[in-house]
């Protein structure tokens, strides 16, 4: 009777500790590093800012007297310092068609034996050569309205205009605190397909804007490649093709205001100041593209 029970009680243990084993079973973590070199597209970069704000002269009673000053309307005298926000909306594009290589690291757990894999740590720079030069235009909606120094009337808004070179000194793309997890498909080539979403914070600096810091906006974003493991290391990424990036958010980001140059004839401006917040931020990258980065492998996670 002893021996039955012990025998009893023997199994039990062994089957706890099976169960104990199975689920504390590891995934392999890595922390990979993308390479700039290798991960690039070649195509046309369009970032848009749709906007809702003001139209002011860059009359300053002090550092700068003899600006431009706005009043609402066609008709009346602006007086010696009126100086009226006009409502105005407004579409900021920015374009360029070079070459743009992104940069960063994440850290990647693969499950292969579960097929899934998790994403965390994931902080990537979309302009690596920076910063890049744009092309800049301005569609601008407004009321008719009416300028003092120098005395102008704007009966209709003017057709989309240049603004000019802008420069672009970031896209930072900084996943929110927390694990992502995605399914692990086979190919047929022998790779391990990787899809996880996962949301963002992106920062975008165009210098020419002159803000105190860069635009933050949410982004819902994803990564998406080929995971193959080697002996050592392990490699993430796809092989050159056409591609790109696609994105479009509503946003509610009030901007402080900067100067604007409307054109008054095919060689004349002139200076006012544009405060907009901006309702809906949209950018594409696509060309050609590759991506590629190695992976070192770190501790082992938990399942």
């Amino acid at each position: 009777m002893v021996s039955e029970v012990f025998v009893l009680l023997a199994r039990n243990i062994l089957f706890a500790v099976a169960i104990g084993v199975s689920s504390f079973a590891q995934a392999q973590r890595y922390h990979f590093s993308i390479d700039p070199e290798t991960t690039f597209t070649r195509g046309a970069v369009e970032i848009r800012l749709a906007t809702e704000g003001k139209l002011f002269g860059d009359f300053d009673p002090t550092n700068n007297p003899n600006g431009s000053r706005t009043a609402t309307g066609l008709q009346g005298d602006i007086g010696p310092t009126l100086n009226t926000a006009i409502q105005a909306n407004s579409t900021l594009c920015f374009r360029s068609r070079l070459p743009v290589r992104t940069s960063g690291t994440f850290d990647l757990a693969v499950d292969l034996d579960n097929k899934t894999a998790s994403l965390s740590n994931y902080v990537v720079e979309r302009i690596t050569d920076s910063p890049l030069v744009m092309d800049g235009t301005c569609t601008l909606n407004a009321a008719p309205f009416r300028l003092a120094s120098p005395e102008l009337k704007f009966e209709a808004t003017p057709p989309p205009f240049s603004i000019g070179s802008m420069e672009l000194a970031s896209i930072r793309i900084r996943q929110r605190q927390g694990v992502r997890t995605g399914p692990i498909t086979m190919t047929t080539d022998g790779y391990y397909r990787i899809s996880i979403t996962f949301m963002a914070d992106v920062q975008m600096d165009i210098l020419d804007l002159r803000q105190s810091g860069p635009v933050t906006f949410p982004l819902a974003c994803s990564l998406v490649g080929n995971f193959m493991p080697d002996s050592e290391n392990a490699i993430f990424g796809y092989p050159m093709a056409e591609g790109g990036d696609n994105l479009s958010r509503k946003v509610d980001i009030p901007l402080e205001d900067f100067p604007l140059d409307l054109p008054v004839s095919d060689k004349d401006s002139v200076r006012v100041r544009l405060q907009p917040t901006v309702k809906e931020i949209s950018f594409a990258i696509n060309g050609m593209r590759q991506f590629r980065a190695k992976g070192t492998p770190m501790a082992w996670a938990s399942r």
